[in-house]
Protein backbone atom coordinates (compact mmCIF):
# COMPACT_ATOMS: atom_id res chain seq x y z
CA UNK A 1 0.00 0.00 0.00
CA UNK A 2 1.85 3.22 -0.93
CA UNK A 3 2.13 5.82 1.76
CA UNK A 4 -0.10 8.63 2.50
CA UNK A 5 0.81 12.13 1.18
CA UNK A 6 -0.61 15.16 2.58
CA UNK A 7 -0.37 17.89 -0.61
CA UNK A 8 -0.08 20.88 2.18
CA UNK A 9 3.07 18.71 4.14
CA UNK A 10 4.91 18.25 0.75
CA UNK A 11 4.67 21.71 0.24
CA UNK A 12 5.74 22.51 3.51
CA UNK A 13 8.87 20.15 2.83
CA UNK A 14 9.80 21.38 -0.22
CA UNK A 15 9.78 25.07 1.15
CA UNK A 16 11.83 24.31 3.93
CA UNK A 17 14.49 21.83 2.07
CA UNK A 18 14.66 23.07 -1.40
CA UNK A 19 18.51 23.63 -2.04
CA UNK A 20 19.18 27.62 -2.31
CA UNK A 21 18.59 29.11 -5.99
CA UNK A 22 16.33 26.13 -7.47
CA UNK A 23 12.95 26.55 -7.99
CA UNK A 24 9.96 24.34 -7.94
CA UNK A 25 6.82 24.99 -9.89
CA UNK A 26 3.61 22.99 -9.63
CA UNK A 27 1.10 23.86 -12.81
CA UNK A 28 -2.27 22.74 -12.82
CA UNK A 29 -4.51 22.84 -15.73
CA UNK A 30 -8.19 21.35 -15.99
CA UNK A 31 -7.34 17.05 -16.09
CA UNK A 32 -3.73 17.89 -15.60
CA UNK A 33 -0.86 18.75 -12.88
CA UNK A 34 2.82 18.82 -13.40
CA UNK A 35 5.91 19.67 -11.51
CA UNK A 36 8.48 21.92 -13.59
CA UNK A 37 12.21 22.07 -11.62
CA UNK A 38 14.06 25.24 -12.35
CA UNK A 39 17.88 25.03 -11.62
CA UNK A 40 19.86 27.83 -10.12
CA UNK A 41 20.91 28.48 -14.16
CA UNK A 42 17.52 28.96 -14.66
CA UNK A 43 17.47 26.22 -16.82
CA UNK A 44 14.45 23.55 -16.44
CA UNK A 45 16.15 20.29 -14.90
CA UNK A 46 14.78 16.49 -15.79
CA UNK A 47 14.24 14.59 -12.95
CA UNK A 48 13.05 10.72 -12.55
CA UNK A 49 9.54 9.85 -11.12
CA UNK A 50 6.81 7.41 -11.26
CA UNK A 51 4.89 9.89 -11.96
CA UNK A 52 2.13 8.22 -9.73
CA UNK A 53 0.92 11.28 -7.94
CA UNK A 54 1.42 14.94 -8.12
CA UNK A 55 3.30 14.45 -4.43
CA UNK A 56 5.12 11.89 -5.96
CA UNK A 57 6.55 14.27 -8.16
CA UNK A 58 6.81 16.80 -5.97
CA UNK A 59 8.98 14.74 -3.56
CA UNK A 60 11.25 13.06 -6.60
CA UNK A 61 11.80 16.67 -7.64
CA UNK A 62 13.17 18.07 -4.29
CA UNK A 63 15.12 15.04 -3.74
CA UNK A 64 16.99 15.41 -7.11
CA UNK A 65 17.50 19.05 -6.57
CA UNK A 66 18.87 18.19 -3.33
CA UNK A 67 21.42 15.43 -4.74
CA UNK A 68 22.73 18.16 -7.32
Amino acid sequence: MPSECLFHDVVNEVARDLPADWTLQIELQKNAGWVTLINPNGEEESFASNFESLCDQVKDALTHAQEQ
